[in-house]
């Protein structure tokens, strides 16, 4: 489904733990299983969760997982963007790749390239490593993503948004 699936703890049945999220949330797995299903740190067990030197309790854990080789940063508002942009000279800002889900910019395109999101998180996590890979391909100086929402209009779609959120927080962890 794009993204990687959720990985699920079950080494104390009687309190399995998400270690890493993906399409399925706690609230949905917790109804299947009977009983409470917790989440790991934020969102997940990540690398620094764990011993120096011990093996991860899941594929994809590390800090930085599926990160373009350009500096890539999130913003929460696509102001944000537009006013980060406008900082930048000229080159590295007709350069730079904006990979966003909303309208932005009053609908107007600068000489970035823009790489439009879906707007459904299933669509979103479908096409999520497909955009960071075309962004990088285009050795931009800089990515900047604008945030998708973690709250859905359901339990299933807040799930798909928070496992978003977790890829995102990877991609851009510093190497």
């Amino acid at each position: 489904m794009g993204i990687e699936s959720t990985v699920l703890s079950l080494v104390r049945p009687e309190a399995p733990v998400i270690l890493r999220p993906g399409m399925l949330g706690a609230e949905i797995l917790s109804e299947v299983l009977g009983v409470r299903v917790g989440v790991g740190g934020a969102g997940g067990v990540g690398k620094s969760h764990v011993e120096a030197g011990a093996p991860l309790a899941s594929p994809g854990l590390m800090d930085r997982h599926y990160a373009p080789q350009a500096p890539t940063s999130v913003f929460d508002e696509p102001d944000e963007i537009e006013e980060y942009l406008e900082t930048l000279p000229g080159h590295q800002r007709d350069a730079a790749v904006v990979i966003s889900h909303s309208v932005m910019m009053g609908d107007e395109e600068g000489p970035w390239m823009l790489i439009e999101m879906p707007h459904q998180p299933a669509e979103y996590a479908a096409s999520l490593y497909a955009a960071l890979r075309a962004a990088d391909d285009a050795s931009p100086p800089l990515i900047l993503i604008h945030r998708p929402p973690t709250e859905g209009q359901t339990p299933a779609e807040t799930a798909i948004w928070r496992a978003i959120a977790d890829r995102l927080r990877r991609a851009v962890t510093p190497g």
